[in-house]
């Protein structure tokens, strides 16, 4: 799990496959009882009053959320309680390649390549192993959300034969 804190929102990037437990609206409440526990011991970060969060999901990678803490009068709310409301997007992430030289070459078979705006974006269509996935993590940084629209939309996919003469 890796958390990023600014002013506005926490970003929290939980990779974990076994994502599937965050689809079932019954164990949503028990899982970011949870999470927040985790957020307060591990991170001191404490969580209370009125989120929006925002949950993309990718059967690849795992879980993103954002939590976004929402101005409502402290007084509506005691101490320790949270209220939020959850929105859930199953979609897919891209991965924006930081420096091509450096792409493991045994994972092209397993992505689709896009070219946006001078830089490689890969979207994953096979598992991947994990030692791969850290290799991918490591040398990219994660797209997610309507930013996916515009790369894909634009459609311009690299062939991997193409790719390899860059790398």
């Amino acid at each position: 799990m890796k958390v990023c804190k600014n002013q506005d929102n926490i970003v929290i990037y939980i990779y974990d496959k076994k994502y599937k437990n965050l689809l079932k609206n019954d164990n949503l409440e028990d899982y970011f009882k949870e999470l927040f526990i985790k957020l307060k011991d591990s991170y001191d970060i404490k969580i209370a009053g009125y989120y929006d969060i925002v949950l993309y999901l990718d059967k690849y990678y795992g879980a993103i959320i954002i939590l976004e803490k929402e101005d409502i009068e402290y007084y509506s709310y005691l101490n320790n309680q949270i209220d939020m409301q959850i929105t859930r997007y199953e979609d897919f992430f891209l991965y924006k390649i930081k420096n091509t030289f450096l792409v493991d070459k045994n994972i092209l078979d397993k992505v689709v390549i896009y070219k946006y705006k001078n830089n490689f974006y890969f979207k994953l269509k096979a598992e991947l192993s994990n030692l791969e996935f850290g290799r991918l993590i490591e040398n990219s940084d994660i797209v997610f959300g309507d930013t996916i629209k515009d790369i894909t939309r634009k459609n311009v996919v690299v062939l991997k034969n193409t790719f390899k003469l860059l790398i």
